[in-house]
C-alpha cells in the first residue's frame, strides 16, 4: 500500500474501512457504546457552557472547579445533567456524522489524496457541516437546559428552582422566536465545528502513528495500536479545545443570548471583557475535549471492531 500509509509501522496498514462494516450491528452497538461515552464527560461541557455565558463582571462561579462546587452543592450531583436527556438524541443522529465521515473519507482518498491524514481533514470537516445542520436545534435546546435553575451570586443554599424539561423549552423558542429561533448561531456552529472536527480528525491522524513508534516495547501490536491511537485522540482533543475555544464562547452566547447575532455578540464580548473573554470555559473544555477525544476514539475502533463483517475478519 506504500504511501496511503504514510510509513507506518508493519500491520497498521489494516484501516477498518466503511465497507468492512456490517451495518446493522454499527448502528445498534455505536450508539449504545457512545452514551457511555457522553455521560461521563458531559458534566464538563455544562460547566463550560456555564463559565461561556456567565458575565466577568458578576460572575457566579470562580473558574471550573469551584463552578463544579457550587453547581453540586445547591442543584445536586444530577445538577451537572441537566439537559443530558436532550444532549443523548445527538447520539443517535451522530451516526448521520460518522456515516458522513467514513464515506467523505473512502472518497477523498480514492479521488483526491493518497494520505490519510488529510482525507481525515477534509472528511472530518464535510461532516460537522452536515452533521450541524441537523443537530443545532438539540444543542439549543440542551444549552438552555444547562443553564436553566443557576442560582443567585450567593450559591449557598439549594435552589427550589422547577427546572423545565425539553419540551417546555422547545415550544419557548418556537413561540418567542419561531423556527429561525432553532438555528440561532447556526453560523458560528459552522465556524466553530467544521474546522474543530477537521482538526481533531487531521491532528489526530498525524499524532497517533507517532506515539505507536514510541510505544517500542514488547507487547500485542493491536494494543500497541489501541493505546496509541487513545493518546492521539486524547493528544487532538487538547490542541482541538485550546485552538477553537474563542468560537465556542461565540456560538454559545449567540444561541443563548437571542438578542444577539455572531458580530454583534463578538463586538460586545470584546468591549465588556476583551481579549480575555474568548477564553472563558478553556480550561472546562479542555477537561471535556481532552478525555472525550481518548474515549471517543478508543469506543469508535472498538465499534468498528465488533462491528466488521465476519468473513472479512483479520488475523492479528
Amino acid at each position: 500500500m506504500g504511501d496511503e500509509v504514510e510509513a507506518l509501522p508493519p500491520g497498521l496498514e489494516d484501516r477498518i474501512s466503511w465497507d468492512d462494516l456490517d451495518k446493522r450491528k454499527y448502528y445498534v452497538i455505536g450508539p449504545s457504546v457512545f452514551i457511555f461515552v457522553r455521560a461521563a464527560v458531559y458534566p464538563s461541557n455544562l460547566v463550560k457552557t456555564r463559565l461561556q455565558v456567565q458575565s466577568r463582571t458578576r460572575p457566579l462561579y470562580n473558574g471550573t472547579f469551584d463552578a463544579f462546587r457550587k453547581i453540586v452543592r445547591q442543584e445536586g450531583f444530577l445538577g451537572l445533567y441537566k439537559g443530558f436527556g436532550a444532549s443523548l438524541l445527538n447520539i443517535f443522529i451522530g451516526n448521520l456524522y460518522i456515516s458522513v465521515y467514513e464515506f467523505t473519507h473512502k472518497l477523498a482518498m480514492e479521488n483526491v489524496t493518497d494520505t490519510p491524514s488529510t482525507a481525515n481533514f477534509i472528511s472530518g470537516a464535510t461532516a460537522s457541516v452536515v452533521n450541524q445542520t441537523v443537530i443545532v436545534p438539540l444543542d439549543i435546546v440542551s444549552q438552555r437546559m444547562m443553564i436553566d435553575g443557576q442560582g443567585g451570586p450567593d450559591m449557598q443554599s439549594k435552589t427550589r428552582h422547577r427546572t423545565q424539561g425539553l419540551m417546555s423549552i422547545a415550544k419557548d423558542i418556537y413561540r418567542t422566536q419561531g423556527v429561525r429561533g432553532f438555528y440561532k448561531g447556526y453560523v458560528p456552529s459552522i465556524l466553530t465545528y467544521a474546522p474543530s472536527s477537521a482538526l481533531w480528525w487531521g491532528s489526530y491522524g498525524v499524532v497517533w502513528p507517532h506515539y505507536y513508534r514510541l510505544l517500542n516495547f514488547d507487547i500485542d501490536p493491536m494494543w500497541r495500536q489501541m493505546i496509541a491511537q487513545a493518546f492521539g485522540g486524547g493528544t487532538a482533543g487538547v490542541v482541538t479545545a485550546i485552538i477553537t475555544n474563542p468560537m465556542d464562547v461565540i456560538r454559545t452566547r449567540t444561541q443563548i443570548h437571542t438578542q444577539f447575532g455572531a458580530v454583534d455578540t463578538f463586538k460586545y464580548l470584546i468591549k465588556r471583557e476583551g481579549i480575555p473573554g474568548l477564553w472563558t470555559g478553556a480550561v472546562a473544555r479542555v477537561m471535556a475535549m481532552g478525555p472525550s477525544g481518548v474515549l471517543v476514539i478508543t469506543a469508535y475502533e472498538l465499534v468498528k471492531r465488533l462491528s466488521r463483517k465476519t468473513h472479512d475478519a483479520v488475523h492479528v
